[in-house]
């Protein structure tokens, strides 16, 4: 099964984002895939990357479902950068078997490309988003939209790994997990961070991928629109991987 991955510091002073592919994962053909978009630092996203898929592995082997298993991950790695200032975001998959099992927390994206459609996997955990809004609403915490509010400091994802002090506004690290069959109309499965999805929307991303023929060529497409074409300003970390044979 082919896959791709391209990060790039983009026109940011630093680089936060951090990323893990692992194609012989469990020792069973199994894909685990992370992206994690750090914030205020790289050290969350840095200590995610080198330990969320092994917290992940070790609730397998207990016998944990993949979902169980990614939402004991997640929560595992939060308590264990409950100090950490900095923080991450997180979008994870493990892909084998026919179906993709996918983890996400803040505004990190799962996506499956159909031959004709694309489908969002993930769910983007923004203020925009109303049942996160309502969410942060109801626990009490301050919002100064687009932001939740720690006294003068602002978080735009509403769920994130590290942080610490944010969870008095409300931030939690419970991600959202999905379970999806692969089909004959499915072609890649892409993760990316909010660099690429805050420049091309789902649509826009599948008009390049209907065009691409293998996860090297879509991944170097979309980094070409996003840093040269549109001159994004972000760090910019894609994934991909072919589905056909998964």
């Amino acid at each position: 099964m082919r896959t791709a991955v391209i990060s790039e510091q983009g026109r940011r002073s630093s680089m936060e984002d951090r990323h893990v592919l692992l194609t012989d994962f469990t020792g069973q053909n199994r894909i685990f895939g992370g992206v994690y978009d750090g914030h205020r630092g790289s050290f969350a996203a840095e200590y995610a990357a080198s330990h969320l898929h092994q917290r992940f592995r070790d609730r397998l082997q207990e016998g944990q479902n993949p979902e169980q298993a990614f939402v004991a991950a997640y929560l595992a790695i939060a308590s264990e950068l409950k100090a950490e200032p900095s923080g991450t975001t997180a979008v994870t998959f493990f892909l084998g078997n026919q179906t993709v099992a996918t983890a996400n927390c803040g505004d990190c994206r799962a996506v499956i490309i159909k031959r004709e459609k694309i489908l969002q996997l993930s769910a983007d955990h923004r203020l925009d988003n109303e049942e996160e809004r309502k969410r942060i609403e109801e626990f009490g915490g301050m919002i100064a939209y687009p932001y939740v509010m720690s006294g003068i400091q602002g978080l735009m994802p509403t769920r994130a790994l590290g942080d610490a002090g944010f969870d008095t506004a409300g931030i939690i690290a419970e991600p959202f997990v999905r379970t999806y069959s692969i089909s004959d109309e499915d072609r890649f499965l892409l993760a990316g961070c909010d660099g690429l999805f805050d420049v091309l929307d789902n649509e826009q991303v599948g008009e390049f991928a209907y065009r691409a023929d293998t996860p090297r060529d879509l991944v170097n497409r979309l980094k070409q629109e996003v840093l040269e074409n549109r001159m994004g300003v972000d760090n910019l970390t894609i994934m991909a991987c072919e589905l056909q044979g998964a």
